[in-house]
């Protein structure tokens, strides 16, 4: 028998349903969410030399937000599967890449803070998540979650190396200028980034940065740091020359001798290294397009050379147009989770 008063049954029938949190799902969705941000915050870095990977990065935080968005509360268990394939799929994807290359790509990528980051929110998802549906007497929907993931892992890697060439447009820049493979590397300095780290070539190694970036029509700035093979000694009693062609052409096009910083790091010398005794030049590159660079280096010890790829671009690129929509993303995230939580804890009249 119902003791309660009409008026408390009218009430009670009436008024909205407040839904329980879930400390777990919570705990996940949070996890989530920060993970997609991170994606999302990467993919301006990958734009330019990597388009590939900076549409995957963006895809996959716009997955994990829109996750994070519904996934918060206490939901069915298909959605918990979901999350738990999303967030294990990627962190297996990662380790892969770290030992493989990655797909449209010659070389594995390099392990960095922002990915061991956000693998640590998505290991945070999946143990949550696993444990939530396990306490519910739901451990099946947890091993199917792990079989899943291992799936979707596999899938997405052959995937993307089947799709390789059928887009060439989307691969990163790992060639260098004699047409064979030279992995490039994902560090990015301000305005800067390391186009040859530590490259051997005859006699010595070298080290080349290309300022700005992502490269623009006019001139960019090469800076050469040059060690002996042998002894591991800086040198700055050589003759270093930059050499630019436009690809398919023959012959290079532009060829300038990179000077010595005699001065300090305060002085401003336009064309030299910023660091004293690296050599440096700008070199011109008038016209959009892909350009191969070539450094050669003489000196007693004998001559090297070695070259890399560098692409021009005479508009704004994938990168740019992502670092500038970001902001108004974020703000629409905010709204739309503002939404969510009103729309789950209406007040009470």
């Amino acid at each position: 028998m119902d003791l309660r008063s009409p008026t408390e049954m009218t009430v009670s029938s009436t008024s909205p349903r407040v839904l329980p949190l879930d400390p777990l799902r919570l705990t996940a969705a949070l996890c989530m969410l920060g993970a997609g941000l991170m994606h999302l915050m990467i993919v301006p870095d990958h734009a330019e030399h990597a388009p590939a990977h900076a549409w995957f990065f963006a895809v996959s935080g716009i997955l994990q937000i829109a996750w994070g968005a519904v996934g918060w509360r206490r939901t069915r268990p298909a959605l918990d599967l979901v999350g738990m394939v999303l967030a294990g799929s990627l962190i297996l994807l990662w380790f892969v890449t770290r030992i493989y290359p990655a797909p449209f790509s010659t070389h594995p990528e390099e392990v960095d803070g922002a990915g061991v980051i956000s693998k640590v929110l998505e290991a945070g998802v999946v143990v949550a998540l696993a444990v939530a549906v396990a306490r519910e007497g739901g451990r099946r929907w947890a091993a199917a979650g792990v079989f899943l993931s291992m799936v979707a892992a596999a899938g997405l890697y052959a995937g993307g190396r089947l799709a390789e060439p059928w887009l060439p447009s989307l691969w990163g820049q790992d060639e260098d200028a004699a047409g064979a493979a030279e992995p490039g590397v994902h560090s990015h300095l301000v305005g800067q980034r390391i186009r040859l780290d530590d490259q051997p070539m005859g006699p010595w190694v070298v080290r080349v940065l290309t300022s700005p970036y992502p490269p623009r029509p006019g001139d960019f700035l090469v800076e050469v740091r040059v060690k002996d093979a042998g002894t591991g000694e800086v040198r700055q009693d050589l003759e270093v020359w930059i050499e630019a062609r436009r690809d398919g052409e023959p012959e290079a096009s532009v060829r300038v001798p990179a000077a010595q910083n005699p001065f300090s790091l305060a002085t401003v010398c336009r064309g030299c290294a910023k660091i004293p005794g690296e050599y440096a030049a700008q070199v011109p590159v008038p016209e959009a397009g892909i350009w191969l660079v070539t450094v050669s280096v003489d000196g007693p010890e004998g001559r090297g050379q070695v070259g890399f790829s560098e692409r021009v671009s005479s508009s704004l690129g994938l990168g740019a147009w992502m670092s500038a929509l970001l902001p108004f993303a974020g703000l629409a995230l905010l709204v739309l989770g503002y939404a969510a939580l009103v729309r789950a804890f209406p007040e009470k009249s």
